[in-house]
């Protein structure tokens, strides 16, 4: 989901609330802001070692009867050494010959029915006008970028043959101003 929102002050000349010589100051200010939530992607695992693919699919390892995830996403995530989400337990490399062809193409289906962890973000502006002359005005403004400080959570490898196969990390999220200064005319 995402929703944009802009909301300007009604504050200023030609506004419903005109407050004479303030409205230099507090008119003409506008707010507006962008909130995007996502739920996770849809999964796919892989395995290395394969040197051919399959009809142009690349091949996909075999998927065995134990659990594929650890009991759905952690609401703490450790950014540094990985938190576990998928069970390395639930796949296993397909058979593939001596130099690394594979006989058939894994069990394991293209996306698995398991989503990856979602995200959330926001961000505002803040921006005023200020008029010089009749056709040339002067902007100033903020953006704060990942307001909230938001930090996504991604997978290091979907690969069942690595060791930190299935493990979340951080993915950005950090916060970003941005000051804004412009003129037109």
């Amino acid at each position: 989901m995402k929703l944009t929102w802009i909301y300007e002050l009604p504050i200023g000349r030609g506004k419903p609330v005109d407050a004479g010589w303030a409205n230099w100051i507090i008119g003409g200010w506008k707010f507006s802001g962008v909130h995007q939530y996502i739920s996770g992607f849809p999964v796919s695992v892989s395995q290395s070692g394969v040197t051919a693919t399959l009809g142009g699919d690349a091949p996909r390892p075999d998927v065995t009867g134990a659990a594929q995830t650890l009991g759905g996403a952690p609401s703490d995530t450790d950014f540094f050494n990985g938190t576990p989400y998928l069970s390395s337990a639930g796949f296993a490399q397909s058979r593939r010959t001596a130099n690394g062809t594979p006989i058939r193409l894994g069990t394991a289906p293209r996306y698995l029915n398991i989503r990856g962890p979602h995200g959330a973000s926001e961000d505002f502006r803040i921006s005023k006008y200020f008029p010089i002359w009749e056709e040339m005005r002067i902007e100033i403004g903020a953006s704060f970028i990942n307001a909230f400080k938001r930090v996504g959570r991604g997978f290091t490898s979907t690969n069942v043959t690595s060791p930190v196969f299935g493990q979340l990390l951080s993915t950005g999220g950090g916060r970003t101003i941005e000051l804004l200064g412009r003129i037109e005319w």
